[in-house]
């Protein structure tokens, strides 16, 4: 889906949203929300990954950002509706169960010299992730992904130089090593990637200064069991769901229906920056969708706001404001039937560790 098709169909003045456009338009959101690096001046290739909610063109979605948020999954029209809110057609069969996120596994004893982190990820794959960037140059940095199986094949995009491929040894066991754009010191990338443990696999991938075989294979011998937990925590969510992604170094979490083949049921927990934080009446989706006043509840000792969700087109959910008891806001935006008091069971269980 190149730029022109993607505002052609997700637009402001787009026609009603499939599944398949409404989740490329999210995917591209949360990007834009995770702050994707800069582009460099040659391709750079990258791994070809199976992503579950769709690829689309992060350079484009400011220009729709509020359509996409405003537009439900039901691809509704863009626009408020205020009035009665729509009496929830509770399914006896939704029940809450225990939830467990996952943590990643492998980590350096320490940050990289003049890098930060690591800031978490992870995927409905089950592969998790590690990533160290340069305080003085973002460009540079160490990406660290833990999986069950062989890293997939790298992609070579048109215009980028061929690969150069050569075996060491990390650990004991032989290891690929793959070097990107040899020629060019702002554009090279190097990946390691090697069966650490059998069914763990391991995939380091350097940037800038750590675009250097030796440093990188360095790097890797240091890596030690230290299992890490993504900074928020959904403790409890509706049956049948599972992690869809963690993005935002972490301040995103996504579940999602595994009943629903569009994955465009979940529940998302997001921790906003403080920059981010609106008054509920302002949130995009209660703007679009907000069925009648905030209700005032109570989340974690705290005072909380929940708006129900109704684009009177089929989608419903909810979405609830609150902060956790050291004062950081967070948000938990659930699509379907739940009932109020599920929604906040939810919340009373997210927890966030900065």
């Amino acid at each position: 889906m190149n730029e022109i098709t993607l505002l052609r169909q997700a637009g402001p003045e787009g026609p009603d949203l499939t599944p398949d456009v409404r989740s490329a338009a999210r995917a591209a959101l949360l990007d834009e929300i995770a702050a994707s690096r800069p582009r460099r001046r040659l391709p750079v290739p990258r791994r070809r990954t199976a992503f579950r909610i769709g690829a689309a063109v992060v350079g484009v979605a400011a220009a729709w950002t509020t359509a996409a948020l405003v537009a439900g999954p039901d691809g509704g029209a863009p626009g408020g509706r205020v009035g009665e809110p729509s009496p929830p057609a509770v399914d006896p069969g939704v029940a809450l169960v225990d939830f467990a996120m996952p943590a990643a596994p492998l980590a350096l004893p320490t940050a990289p010299p003049g890098t930060t982190g690591p800031a978490l990820g992870a995927s409905g794959n089950g592969d998790t992730s590690s990533s160290y960037a340069g305080i003085a140059d973002p460009q540079e940095g160490v990406f660290i992904t833990v999986g069950t199986t062989p890293p997939p094949p790298i992609a070579v995009p048109e215009g980028a130089d061929p690969l150069e491929e050569q075996t060491l040894t990390i650990g004991g066991r032989q290891a690929r090593m793959v070097v990107m754009n040899p020629e060019y010191d702002d554009a090279r990338t190097v990946y390691v990637d090697w069966e650490r443990s059998p069914g763990q696999w391991v995939s380091l991938m350097g940037t800038g200064r750590f675009a250097d075989g030796r440093e990188l294979a360095a790097l890797a011998e240091q890596l030690v069991e230290d299992a890490r937990a993504v900074p928020v925590q959904v403790d409890l969510a509706p049956a049948g769901y599972t992690l869809d992604f963690v993005k935002a170094g972490g301040r995103i979490v996504r579940l999602a229906d595994d009943s629903d083949p569009a994955m465009s049921r979940g529940l998302t927990v997001s921790v906003p920056l403080p920059a981010e934080v609106l008054p509920i009446e302002q949130a995009p989706v209660v703007v679009a969708h907000g069925a009648g006043p905030a209700e005032q509840v109570t989340v974690q000792g705290q005072g909380a706001e929940l708006v129900r969700l109704d684009s009177g087109r089929g989608y419903t959910g909810w979405y609830l404001q609150a902060r956790f008891p050291d004062g950081t806001a967070f948000t938990v935006e659930v699509d379907g039937d739940l009932t109020s008091q599920q929604v906040v069971q939810i919340a009373d269980r997210v927890t966030h560790t900065p």
